[in-house]
């Protein structure tokens, strides 16, 4: 009977979860002297195209006043309104953030080290998850996989301690030649795209999500810091070049997109290197920190 009732589930999943899924994004670092500038869209996409865009999503993320998270990829799943249809159970990047925060000894240890430990956490977390979804729906994964160059979801947590900002990247990928499964966690990663856009030696741009807009405008444009500071200086004193730079290559990547991936409100958050989160744009509906 178990086995019979294993075999509806899997003939009845695949046509349960075509819109649980949110995804879509790009997210902008802007790595300099005194902080790290964030910035990002607002846009969740689904999984079937007649269900509209959600341009209400807080893709970044404050918690306990000194660590912020990021996600890209697949960073939501809903639940199913039938279990029986759906078996995978839903999550939210950001929920299992605050889990892998709370579950990861934040004391004693050297920064970088307990930030890498968070992020390791995290993505341990989203692994059976992924899993789970993968053993479900095999070829929703496959084709998620397949968009995302192997990346399925990935996170970023920072944090700034004796003026210093330390941050670690974490990523689920999917790959078929991986011993005992194709998807499995990759630590310590790296960012693809990072370049100077214009900035100072030292300074630096780096970007998740849709990197292509952000890329070619930076390698094509090597004074377009100059620009931002001349053609916005009169529209936000309050703002600093870099800031300007950081939400306005969000700005343009929402308008050059032609995915429909990316687009709404920017969110902007600036971390200083003395530990302190300063939101220069936020949405009403999103937190300024949560615990």
């Amino acid at each position: 009977m178990r086995k019979l009732a294993l075999a509806v589930i899997l003939l009845l999943a695949p046509h349960a979860a075509l819109t649980q899924v949110q995804s879509g994004t790009v997210i902008i670092f802007n790595f300099t002297k005194d902080k790290l500038v964030v910035a990002a869209d607002s846009r969740a996409v689904y999984g079937q195209s007649n269900i509209p865009p959600d341009d209400s999503r807080c893709k970044i993320v404050a918690f306990n006043h000194k660590i912020i998270f990021t996600t890209s990829g697949v960073a939501v799943r809903l639940k199913g309104s039938s279990p029986l249809l759906d078996p995978v159970e839903g999550w939210d990047n950001a929920d299992v953030a605050r889990i892998a925060i709370h579950s990861t000894d934040l004391s004693g240890s050297d920064t970088q080290i307990r930030i890498q430990n968070v992020a390791d956490n995290w993505a341990t977390l989203l692994l059976d998850k992924w899993r789970s979804y993968y053993f479900f729906y095999p070829e929703q994964v496959r084709k998620f996989a397949e968009k995302g160059k192997g990346i399925l979801t990935n996170g970023v947590f920072a944090e700034a301690q004796q003026g210093e900002i330390h941050w670690a990247l974490a990523m689920v990928v999917f790959n078929d030649s991986i011993a005992g499964g194709p998807i499995a966690r990759s630590i310590d990663a790296h960012f693809s795209e990072c370049s100077l856009c214009g900035q100072r030696e030292g300074h630096k741009i780096c970007a998740m999500g849709q990197v292509e807009i952000p890329a070619h405008v930076c390698s094509r444009n090597p004074k377009f810091l100059s620009h931002i500071k001349r053609r916005h200086a009169s529209q936000s004193k309050k703002w600093d070049a870099d800031e300007l730079l950081t939400a306005w290559l969000v700005n343009m990547t929402s308008v050059c997109d032609l995915t429909g991936t990316v687009g709404g409100q920017t969110d902007v958050l600036d971390l200083n290197k003395d530990g302190r989160i300063h939101w220069l744009a936020r949405k009403e509906n999103c937190p300024e920190n949560q615990d």
